[in-house]
């Protein structure tokens, strides 16, 4: 059993951990860390080995202003969200969502029942879904500990005359031979096609949790499938054996619904699914076999989500995935040994792939697999409700860039109290000041130049609002004068790859970063194929090849022979 209410840790603690956590997962190359709540930081670690990029939230335990809390996509089963728009829902004037993370695995589109958490849901007490038969699922019981359990489910529907018959699924798609139970959380009606029966029932009430026992009556039956869930009931819907069983049933008949879920380690508040297990009891326990994940899922590097907790610590994990040059992503054992160095006692896997993201203060801090957010089925919301104090702390992002003359800067500004909570500031509270006064800042954070420049220049640009302020340095380069591709000449075989880059000269020689430099690129007809980011594929046919990058009036060009006897570049 862990505790998910959250306490205070000693700031040596929390730096302990921070040199543990980079001793045990090697060198990081880059590494930040911020507060963002009382009790809350968030760490980026990007490491060159791999490469990873790892994002991790860290919240200590047993502070009752904060709470962990679970979101549904709408409100609903059927339909997916972004990670952004589920935080911006559950926003309110007591409660902020100090972080999020994506959760469970789901249906995606086209199905028609894409929504559909694959495993255990629970949202404010409410059961949403039933548990995966074999994977695990994270419990937050109302005296504030959190679990790690593959539960079980036992429920009934039990006819007064005396016939019960189990109920297979809530809220899902209704397979053969099963009977399902919908309520009013699936949507407007149940979706199924006509062969099977269904029974209507007006109940009680509507709300189902972990155990309960909810009485009903029967005010209809079809045959004809997707009935209309009723406002005030839910709707049995059965195929084969158990739409006999329904169908044995009359109008007017009453009707309890039985439901029970085990382990039941206290009164469930919140629940979602994932697996699989990651850690257990300290230990690394990656139970993916026991929990019907294939082998390309374990030992394939991909992006990965995870949560873990020790007794003082809950933690939220992202590793970005499918990014050569970024980040590989990682196996369910390196993620496994990730959650171990950071002190975690037990830990779960989550959804991953394109449906990893992390935000934080309202901002996605990671990088998706497919460059934006995927709407999803549920998460996870880390909640505070700590009173908004008076602005102490202002922050200007990106704190440092280049950029060439003729190009601009979007600038963000993030204001907080001493508890690092997020202030309201609104456009016009804050004022700009450019050093030298070579370009300016307009009210929606675009700084760009006004005046040319011929050499480069380090820029100072500071945001205040009263009394506190913040600064960014912008590194400004001319407009080049010249193009040089490279490389300028180059043999390759039939088929065969190369990567160009351009480099810019200014007025006095000096050379401009390639990255900034953003040319479009062409090639000659029948040479091959040229990609936006400068990659070239050579054609199948020997000859030569021209190479155009243009930027503005400028023009830089390579020659490619294409000869079978080229020497295979390594």
């Amino acid at each position: 059993m862990r505790y998910s209410k959250f306490i205070s840790r000693s700031s040596l603690t929390v730096s302990l951990l921070a040199l543990h956590l980079l001793s045990s997962i090697g060198h990081a190359d880059w590494r930040s860390q911020r507060y963002i709540a009382p009790g809350v930081k968030h760490i980026f670690i990007q490491k060159e080995s791999g490469p990873h990029q790892i994002n991790i939230l860290q919240s200590s335990l047993m502070d009752g202003r904060l709470s962990l809390a679970t979101a549904l996509a709408n409100g609903y089963v059927m339909g997916n969200e972004t990670l952004s728009t589920m935080v911006a829902s559950a926003q309110t004037n007591h409660s902020q969502v100090v972080a999020a993370i994506n959760g469970d695995f789901f249906r995606r589109p086209p199905d028609t029942y894409a929504g559909d958490p694959t495993g255990l849901h629970v949202l404010r007490g409410e059961l949403i879904s039933f548990p995966h038969h074999i994977r695990s699922a994270l419990l937050i019981t109302a005296d504030g500990k959190l679990h790690i359990y593959r539960p079980r489910i036992s429920a009934w529907a039990i006819s007064s005359q005396g016939p019960r018959h189990t109920i297979h699924g809530l809220n899902q798609a209704r397979d053969s031979g099963e009977l399902v139970l919908y309520t009013t959380r699936f949507g407007d009606s149940t979706k199924t096609n006509p062969h099977g029966a269904e029974v209507i029932l007006s109940t009680t009430r509507t709300d189902i949790t972990t155990s309960c026992k909810i009485k009903g009556r029967i005010t209809a039956i079809s045959r004809s499938g997707n009935s209309k869930i009723p406002p005030k009931g839910m709707v049995l819907s059965g195929h084969g054996l158990s739409a006999w069983f329904l169908n044995q049933l009359t109008v007017g008949e009453e009707m309890e619904i039985s439901i029970h879920l085990d382990p039941q380690p206290g009164e469930i508040v919140e629940a979602i699914g994932g697996g699989p297990r990651l850690l257990r009891d300290g230990k690394i326990s990656v139970e993916a076999e026991e929990e019907s994940f294939t082998p390309q899922f374990i030992h394939q590097r991909h992006p990965r989500t995870a949560i873990g907790f020790s007794r003082n610590s809950l933690f939220f994990v992202t590793v970005d995935g499918r990014q050569p040059k970024r980040s590989a992503g990682m196996t369910l054992y390196e993620l496994a040994r990730l959650m171990l160095s950071l002190g975690c006692q037990d830990a779960l896997n989550l959804d991953g792939g394109g449906s990893t993201e992390m935000l934080v203060a309202g901002q996605m801090v990671n990088s998706p697999a497919g460059g934006e957010e995927r709407p999803i089925a549920n998460a996870l919301l880390l909640l505070s409700g700590a009173s908004p104090g008076v602005p102490t702390i202002l922050t200007l992002r990106p704190a440092w860039t280049s950029i060439l003359a003729d190009d601009e800067v979007h600038l963000s500004v993030e204001c907080q109290d001493s508890y690092y909570q997020a202030c309201p500031l609104l456009p016009k509270q804050i004022s700009w000041k450019v050093t030298p006064p070579v370009g300016e800042v307009s009210r929606e954070g675009v700084f760009a130049l006004t005046r040319p420049v011929q050499d480069s220049l380090n820029v100072e640009i500071e945001a205040s609002t009263g009394r506190i302020r913040a600064r960014a340095q912008v590194k400004v380069y001319p407009v080049p004068l010249s193009l040089r591709v490279v490389p300028e000449e180059i043999r390759l075989r039939p088929g065969q790859g190369q990567q160009f880059v351009v480099e810019g000269k200014t007025v006095d020689g000096g050379r401009i970063p390639s990255l900034l430099l953003k040319p479009t690129w062409s090639c000659s007809a029948g040479g091959g194929e040229m990609h936006p980011g400068g990659f070239f594929w050579a054609g199948q046919t020997p000859g030569k090849a021209k190479i155009f990058a243009r930027l503005g009036d400028l023009l830089g060009q390579a020659e490619v022979t294409i000869d079978e006897e080229a020497a295979l570049t390594k």
